[in-house]
């Protein structure tokens, strides 16, 4: 018997490797990660961390000129994300995410974990 998946995003996809700061609700330290792909709906990426379905995380992503090409220095993205999926992985956790709002920064934010980001249409 032939299974066939349908796709369920709605956004292309795009692979970009980048190291992220995860805080979650309370957590000024953070943890890192790396992003495996992004769209503008959302981010996957790899985490040691596990993260519960529906919990709500800032998280800081660096892209640098080596992974985006377009900068000629780093570029910091800003976001607020609820994480959708949680999958075991060897390397640890992947992790999905819905991007509910986003700042893009040209200098080094801030320590976060205490500020929150407003979610677009607030």
């Amino acid at each position: 018997m032939s299974h066939v998946t349908q796709e369920r995003r709605i956004r292309e996809r795009v692979t970009l490797q980048c190291p992220v700061r995860i805080f979650p609700a309370g957590n000024v330290e953070g943890c890192h990660a790396r992003t495996v792909n992004v769209s503008s709906r959302g981010v996957y990426c790899l985490s040691d961390v596990s993260f519960a379905p529906g919990a709500r995380l800032q998280c800081q992503i660096e892209m640098t000129p080596t992974v985006f090409r377009t900068a000629k220095t780093p570029v910091w993205l800003d976001c607020v994300l609820e994480v959708v999926r949680i999958e075991r992985r060897h390397e640890g956790f992947g992790v999905g995410c819905r991007i509910e709002s986003y700042v893009l920064r040209r200098s080094r934010p801030q320590q976060r974990g205490a500020e929150e980001l407003v979610p677009a249409g607030s």
